[in-house]
């Protein structure tokens, strides 16, 4: 199986992806390195705070091309990502399906108060992200955000919360 763990910048859906795999013994694949290829990195690196969708689809192509091998080796893999465009995304989860023969997605949502002390973090470690660039970011994501065709398992207010972790788990193994 394939879970994929979506959520806008803030949510915590990195965090609450590592908590699944922990809890469930599912291998963590690292989508975002993946997809940061040296093939790729140029075009990343222009400067654009989201990707477009058509670079977004070409760095999904080559993470699906890496599903062959990993499927190989793992049977449950979980992945993270905002997944907030549906051609990407729609691909990225016929591809898992593909390999893993089922998808499950996840959707994490925190509230404003975790979403900004999250985006102060990640500001300590990243200078050149100011507040307004996090919030336009996010911004910019909810309002291109196109809705599920595949219906998501919803995870609120997951920080610090181990029973959204536990539930999640269960829910998964239905």
């Amino acid at each position: 199986m394939l879970i994929c763990v979506g959520g806008l910048p803030g949510s915590g859906r990195k965090d609450f992806a590592h908590r699944i795999a922990e809890k469930s013994g599912f291998y963590a694949f690292d989508l975002e390195s993946n997809m940061r290829t040296l093939l790729l990195r140029r075009e990343y690196q222009r400067g654009e705070e989201t990707l477009s969708d058509a670079l977004r689809l070409r760095m999904f192509q080559h993470v699906a091309r890496n599903f062959a091998h990993v499927s190989e080796t793992f049977r449950n893999v979980i992945v993270d990502e905002p997944f907030h465009r549906i051609v990407p995304r729609e691909f990225l989860f016929a591809e898992g399906a593909r390999y893993f023969k089922r998808v499950a997605v996840v959707w994490v949502e925190e509230t404003e108060a975790h979403i900004e002390e999250r985006i102060l973090r990640v500001r300590e470690k990243n200078p050149r992200l100011t507040p307004v660039t996090a919030r336009t970011i996010i911004e910019t994501m909810e309002r291109d955000f196109e809705p599920f065709v595949t219906p998501p398992i919803f995870a609120y207010n997951v920080v610090n919360n181990p029973l959204v972790v536990d539930n999640v788990v269960r829910a998964l193994a239905r």
